[in-house]
């Protein structure tokens, strides 16, 4: 983290550790939820059990469903915006390779140019001498 020099950093590093915990404390009930489910569904029976911890309601139940749907929804447009940082870096990339080449080709040219003509210019005061 770093470290803390006013007291509203430290505010923020303590709220920042509190949002941590129950993000954590979410996520520990959702495994707690899905191999809760993937039991009652390997019983045979056809049908799923809705798991509630501590025989919560259905509320919570779908309050952590939407968190659950926010959180994903989140993380796919951040990879989305990831994708889409990446494929500008790459047309950008692009364009100075593209920039470089033509760069190095001219320079080629006119080096080249250079030697012909002081190889011109040399055969040519030869040729008089």
């Amino acid at each position: 983290m770093g470290l803390i020099q006013t007291p509203e950093q430290l505010r923020f590093s303590y709220q920042a550790i509190i949002e941590g915990a129950k993000c954590l404390e979410l996520e520990k009930k959702e495994v707690t939820n899905t191999r809760t489910e993937a039991r009652d569904e390997g019983n045979g029976n056809g049908l799923r059990a809705r798991s509630t911890e501590n025989g919560g309601s259905k509320e919570t139940h779908d309050m952590k469903e939407r968190e659950r749907l926010e959180r994903k929804r989140k993380t796919q447009e951040a990879i989305d915006r990831i994708k889409d940082h990446k494929k500008q870096v790459d047309e950008r990339s692009r364009f100075q390779a593209k920039v470089v080449r033509f760069g190095l080709i001219g320079l080629a040219l006119i080096v080249g140019a250079g030697f012909i003509y002081s190889y011109l210019t040399c055969s040519s005061s030869l040729k008089t001498a």
